[in-house]
């Protein structure tokens, strides 16, 4: 009979089931698998986060970015991304600076720039989206999974400080949890502190549609499939918000925890330019990746997975 260490690792992603072995631990961490989110142009930026994936050890997917085109949220029939027909204030002021100039914020340079800012931050927000969804779809009850994008560098520290930090936020029914959230504290509700990491909640405080920078940062993100279906339901109802800011509700249980060292690292060199608006009819080809992959093992890094259709930007 083969050894199920073996079978384990003869499927990657590419498929609800494939995903569900990979959760029956193959490895020694507590996290099921890591999801990059990146830009197919961005090579240099995915060999940069190979390396430091293969320090956690753990199954890696590299995700598309999406890059829209103009008025992709009137054009779009995909289901999944309806939301987006309905930005909160602060967003709809960029999206109209074209309009009508009086909604256009004094600091933008030009309306033409306010509205690439606008399509940037909604192709950040589709990219999210399409991850949460897809681990609600293909991941296991009582799995951990970390979505990360690709200018970040997660210490090896991680693996072994998990159990502590879920022990700081103390909250069996949590959903997300980001790390080393960036900002202002004073609209947190701290939960917990210790020398080396504080926890904090991120309720909503009525201000982040006005985008308030307090607790920011979407590049590392734990999720708990567990409560998944709740962040999804969230990130659907609309008005829709930019990313950082998806994270300060009532919807779900969301927390940042900041360690002390910072459980991750940003890349210096490598901008953050997730949704940055390019080629106006930009497609995401569905054989890209790979359907299936033998022999697959953590010290791979990411590898690119065919993706159904209704993840296609």
């Amino acid at each position: 009979m083969m050894d199920l260490r073996c079978a384990m690792l003869l499927v990657f992603l590419g498929t609800a089931s494939s995903l569900r072995l990979l959760g029956q631990k193959t490895h020694r961490s507590l996290i099921d698998a890591v999801f990059v989110i990146n830009m197919d142009s961005r090579v240099d930026k995915m060999q940069f986060m190979n390396q430091t994936i293969q320090k956690l050890n753990v199954p890696c997917m590299r995700w598309g970015a999406a890059i829209l085109e103009l008025d992709f949220e009137q054009k779009t029939n995909n289901e999944l991304f309806h939301v987006l027909k309905e930005p909160d204030v602060r967003l709809s002021r960029w999206k109209n600076c074209t309009e009508d100039l009086s909604y256009c914020n004094w600091w933008e340079k030009n309306s033409t720039e306010q509205k690439r800012q606008y399509y940037n931050t909604m192709g950040n927000f589709a990219s999210h989206l399409s991850v949460i969804h897809y681990i609600s779809t293909v991941g296991r009850p009582g799995g951990l999974y970390l979505v990360m994008e690709d200018d970040h560098e997660m210490l090896p520290q991680l693996d072994s400080e998990l159990p502590n930090i879920l022990a700081m936020v103390n909250d069996p029914d949590w959903n997300a949890i980001r790390l080393d959230c960036w900002g202002s504290m004073r609209k947190a509700t701290q939960v917990s502190k210790q020398d080396r990491a504080t926890a904090y909640r991120t309720q909503d405080h009525g201000e982040h549609i006005n985008g308030d920078p307090y607790l920011g940062g979407t590049h590392a993100i734990l999720y708990n499939y567990d409560g998944i279906q709740e962040v999804l339901n969230a990130w659907q109802a609309p008005p829709w918000h930019s990313s950082d800011n998806m994270f300060w509700t009532s919807k779900f249980r969301s927390y940042c925890v900041n360690g002390n060292p910072p459980y991750s690292e940003k890349n210096q060199s490598l901008s953050s330019d997730l949704g940055h608006l390019n080629l106006p009819d930009f497609t995401l080809s569905t054989n890209s990746g790979h359907s299936g992959f033998e022999n697959i093992k953590p010290s791979d890094g990411c590898v690119d997975v065919n993706r159904p259709d209704l993840y296609i930007y």
